[in-house]
């Protein structure tokens, strides 16, 4: 539970007031760690909505590792609850958002 609360309080404090780049990596390492401490307490739901603001926010400042991050964790979320059809819904528009970047590598 203290774990949960202290990264959940880092994650509000890097989504109100940071907005560099170099915390980009640092940053996605602690969503890790905020979606496993509510994984673990079995309180996925409840961060479903954060973890779908901060990856809206992350494809907007183009941080790379910082949506991948939260593409794993949203999916891994929605397949915890067998929501199936979100799931392809979100893997599909990451796919089409990428817009093939993967093959022209």
């Amino acid at each position: 539970e203290q774990a949960r609360s202290l990264v959940t309080d880092v994650v509000q404090w890097l989504q109100s007031s940071v907005n560099r780049r170099t915390m980009d990596v640092l940053a996605s390492r602690l969503y890790f760690y905020y979606s496993l401490a509510h994984e673990k307490l079995g309180r996925l739901a409840e961060i479903r909505p954060t973890l779908l603001a901060l990856h809206r926010s992350a494809a907007v400042r183009h941080d790379e590792s910082g949506q991948e991050m939260l593409v794993n964790l949203l999916l891994r979320n929605y397949l915890h609850y067998s929501l199936y059809d979100q799931a392809e819904k979100l893997r599909a528009q990451v796919e089409q958002g990428s817009g093939g970047q993967g093959s022209n590598q």
